[in-house]
């Protein structure tokens, strides 16, 4: 959210991310609905890069749609399979 709110000219009016590439071709990027809103206090799901696939990470605390759902319920049965991987 910061970044986007310190480089506005690649935030579209509708809230999605447009990049102009060299070849004056324009790239639309959708984003999260949550994201889109450029509100740091409504994010659903917060992530680090420490530990990708731990469920024990993601804040899920403030659901908007059924995004955090899907996430959480993916990635607990990810870990069922899987099991819970270890940073390196």
């Amino acid at each position: 959210i910061k970044l986007r709110k310190q480089f506005p000219q690649f935030v579209s009016a509708d809230g999605n991310e447009v990049i102009r590439l060299s070849n004056d071709q324009v790239l639309h990027l959708e984003v999260r609905d949550d994201i889109r809103e450029n509100d740091e206090d409504n994010i659903t799901l917060m992530m680090t890069a420490d530990d990708p696939r731990s469920t024990t990470r993601r804040n899920l605390g403030c659901t908007k749609g059924i995004h955090s759902g899907l996430i959480y319920e993916e990635s607990k049965r990810f870990e069922s399979l899987y099991g819970v991987l270890e940073a390196t």
